[in-house]
């Protein structure tokens, strides 16, 4: 049987085209690319193709872009662009939570502001977690060749099972897994100090009846979330029922809706909810509306969300929103570190985000909060930040959960 005939976007043929010059050395570093206009004829597409075919290329290291001048190719010289980031994404998921978006940005600025020019590995799969051996050969093929001496894994992949991949190598692989570290380096957010945040703020309310909605990954007993959860009930010493604390494995739209309609059914039902997955929320909060619940009136909701997610939910909720920079930064700091081979101090960090915790009264207001461009650029051509992301410190708004 024939297999069905693959169509290829246009955006991708330009950046294969441009891939490949750049690697047969027709394009050299510090070279300049071809106008916009001119790559727009050579290829026959349109202007926004030939944009998002080099956008690719920039978020790959490959090309930067210099404002009023044009795209040339990045410097090539040793050791700037030993440092690689994997990261997977699952097809069967369209919506999905941009935490790994903002993660990966915030990666990539903040290497790139080092000094690196990091690989992009990114991978499609239909699995829900991705096999490296299978999915991530260009990883493979570049530690054979010597070109990597440190790989930041996104939480989608198994950090173990990467670092079994490439020990031959003595690659240095750092893990971003939430719960627990499975690899010698993690970095990633402290998912206990974010909820611990959130319910604090719902106790200081008045409420003595909250529950809490999480997702747990596969590789973890309880999610730690929970078990801030249930430290903080204790301190408190406040009873808690079985099911007002529920996790599930895979976070869905779907999930929230059946968690929820199973939590409601409850005798005990509780006062408040702090669900700390987005997209779970955006099932939850679709129950609550089918149930006939009159939020804040009948239950107050206070929702986990990453900064620039711009979901709208169909109440109004508390917002507990999330800047990722600062475990971006860290990351991208200790990748530097092992690849320059420089001490360093600790392999596993666990980074308190910055946390702002607001009343999104009207369902539009979170698409107030869209930043205008992802992807600044200065007359330099180095690759900054969103502004939030380099200004956010001097934002009283903002706050370490810590303090």
């Amino acid at each position: 049987m024939n297999k069905p005939h693959r169509i290829v976007p246009k955006y991708l043929r330009v950046k294969h085209a441009l891939h490949g010059r750049i690697l047969r050395g027709e394009s050299p570093p510090k070279s300049q690319l071809p106008s916009e206009r001119e790559l727009m004829r050579a290829f026959r597409v349109s202007q926004q193709t030939v944009i998002r075919a080099l956008h690719e290329l920039r978020l790959e290291g490959l090309v930067t872009r210099h404002q009023g001048k044009g795209t040339f190719v990045s410097d090539a010289s040793p050791g700037r662009n030993q440092i690689g980031i994997l990261t997977y994404l699952d097809e069967t998921l369209p919506t999905v939570s941009v935490y790994p978006q903002n993660l990966l940005r915030s990666q990539l600025n903040h290497l790139r502001r080092l000094g690196e020019q990091p690989r992009l590995y990114s991978t499609f799969g239909t699995d829900r977690i991705g096999d490296v051996r299978q999915h991530a050969r260009e990883v493979l093929e570049d530690c054979a060749r010597s070109r990597l001496r440190c790989l930041i894994v996104a939480a989608s992949y198994n950090a173990s099972q990467a670092e079994n991949a490439l020990k031959r190598w003595g690659i240095h692989v750092i893990g971003s897994h939430r719960e627990e570290a499975i690899s010698a380096c993690n970095v990633a957010p402290d998912s206990g100090a974010m909820a611990e945040t959130g319910l604090r703020h719902l106790l200081s309310l008045g409420f003595r009846k909250p529950a809490i909605l999480a997702s747990r990954p596969t590789y973890a007993a309880m999610d730690k979330q929970v078990k801030a959860y249930l430290h903080l009930m204790e301190q408190q010493r406040i009873a808690v029922r079985p099911g007002w604390f529920r996790s599930e494995e895979f976070a869905s739209d779907a999930a929230g809706y059946q968690q929820f309609q199973r939590l409601w059914a409850m005798d005990d039902r509780p006062e408040a909810i702090l669900i700390t997955d987005d997209i779970m929320a955006q099932g939850a909060t679709r129950a609550m509306m089918d149930l006939g619940i009159r939020v804040p009136r009948d239950l107050t909701v206070m929702v986990e969300m990453n900064r620039w997610s711009c979901l709208v939910y169909p109440a109004p909720v508390i917002a507990l929103e999330i800047d990722f920079d600062p475990v971006g930064l860290a990351a991208a700091e200790l990748a530097v570190r092992l690849a320059r081979d420089e001490p360093v101090e600790t392999l596993h960090c666990w980074i308190k985000p910055k946390i702002r915790i607001y009343e999104m009264a009207d369902p539009g207001a979170a698409l107030a909060t869209q930043p205008a461009s992802q992807e600044p650029s200065n007359a330099s051509g180095t690759h900054e930040s969103p502004a939030w992301a380099t200004d956010s410190a001097s934002d009283s708004s903002w706050n370490d959960p810590g303090t």
